[in-house]
C-alpha cells in the first residue's frame, strides 16, 4: 500500500486486502449479420482491507489517528492528563481557552469543541490507492456496479450502433483534507499580529505531528474527520452513438458521437441532473473549500 506525505509515495505490504465481485456478460444475436443484436456486461466489485502493523508496531491508520490526537489536544477534553484521555489526546495537553505570545493574546477556536474519536486501527475499511495525507490520498478505486450495454442494428451496408455505460461512483474521503491554525506555536512561534494571528501558515509548526506549519481539523461540512469511503462519486450514465456505412468493400465511413446524453446524479443534491451536473457539483465544491479556508483563516481575537 503507498503511503507518504505530500504525494511522496513508497510501497508497503501493511495489510490483508480482500476482493470478491460477480461478473456477467450476456449477448444476443450476431453484428456481422442484418438485424438486432446486443451485448449486455455487467461487474460488481465488493473490496476491503484490514492494515497491519509496521515494523515500529504502528498502523497505517494509527498514523492517521495522530494527526486526530494533535487536534484533539488543543480541546479542553485535554487541559490535563487524566486516566481516561491518554489515548484520546495523544499524550499531548494544549488544551487552554487563549494563547498569548509577542503582546496579543489570541482565542483557541479548538478549546470548547468535543475531541473526535478516533479510527479503528483494526477496522476493514474500502481500498485506496494511498493512503490519506494531508490534502492527498482521497479516492478510493472500489466501484460496486459498473455496466455497459451495446445494441446493433445492420442492414446491407448500413450499421447503426447505440451503446450505454454506468457507473455506480466509487468511495472516497479523508479525515486529512481541511487546515486549521495552531493556536500555540511552542517556543518558536513568531510575533502574533493582528494580519497573521489565524493564518494557518503563521506558524513554525516545529511541535506538531505533521511537520507542517497548521493543523488538520474536522471538516467544516460534517464536523468530523471523516473517514475513507465516508462519501460516494455520483453514478454517472453515458450515452454514445456510432453510425457506419460500407462505401465499398474496402472503403468504411464511420461517424460516432460521444455524450449524447452524459448525466450524472448527485445522491439528492438539488438540480443537479442535468447533463452539466458534473461539472457545476465540482465547481460548486471547489468555491465551498475555498469559502472554508478563507473563513478559518480570518482572525479570532478574544474580547476583553
Amino acid at each position: 500500500m503507498p503511503i507518504g506525505v505530500g504525494g511522496v509515495v513508497s510501497g508497503f505490504n501493511v495489510g490483508h486486502q480482500t476482493s470478491s465481485g460477480i461478473e456477467l456478460a450476456l449477448r444476443a444475436g450476431d453484428p456481422a449479420r442484418d438485424g438486432l443484436s446486443a451485448q449486455l456486461a455487467y461487474t460488481y466489485t465488493h473490496s476491503r482491507i484490514r492494515y497491519g502493523p509496521l515494523p515500529s508496531g504502528l498502523t497505517v491508520i494509527g498514523g492517521v489517528n495522530q494527526y486526530i490526537q494533535e487536534y484533539n489536544s488543543y480541546t479542553s477534553a485535554c487541559a490535563a492528563p487524566t486516566a481516561s484521555n491518554a489515548k484520546l489526546c495523544g499524550g499531548e495537553y494544549n488544551g487552554t481557552p487563549t494563547n498569548s505570545s509577542g503582546g496579543a493574546t489570541v482565542t483557541n477556536p479548538y478549546f470548547n469543541a468535543a475531541p473526535q474519536p478516533l479510527l479503528d486501527p483494526t477496522g476493514s475499511y474500502t481500498t485506496y490507492g494511498q493512503i490519506p495525507q494531508p490534502f492527498t490520498g482521497e479516492n478510493g478505486y472500489e466501484t460496486p456496479h459498473v455496466a455497459s450495454l451495446v445494441v446493433s442494428w445492420k442492414r446491407d451496408r448500413l450499421t447503426i450502433t447505440p451503446s450505454m455505460t454506468f457507473s455506480s461512483g466509487a468511495f472516497y474521503g479523508s479525515p486529512l483534507s481541511t487546515p486549521g491554525y495552531i493556536p500555540s506555536c511552542g517556543a518558536t512561534a513568531p510575533t502574533i499580529t493582528d494580519a497573521n494571528a489565524a493564518a494557518p501558515y503563521s506558524c513554525g509548526g516545529g511541535s506538531i505531528v505533521s511537520g507542517l506549519s497548521y493543523l488538520m481539523i474536522p471538516d467544516q461540512f460534517t464536523g468530523k474527520f471523516d473517514n475513507l469511503g465516508a462519501f460516494r462519486q455520483p453514478s454517472r450514465l453515458t450515452v454514445n452513438l456510432q453510425t457506419s456505412y460500407d462505401v465499398s468493400k474496402s472503403v468504411r465511413a464511420t461517424l460516432t458521437m460521444t455524450g449524447l446524453v452524459d448525466r450524472c446524479f448527485q445522491r439528492g443534491s438539488r438540480g443537479t441532473t442535468t447533463t452539466s451536473a458534473c461539472t457545476r457539483s465540482c465547481r460548486r465544491a471547489a468555491r465551498a473549500w475555498a469559502r472554508a479556508a478563507t473563513s478559518s483563516r480570518s482572525p479570532q481575537r478574544r474580547s476583553n
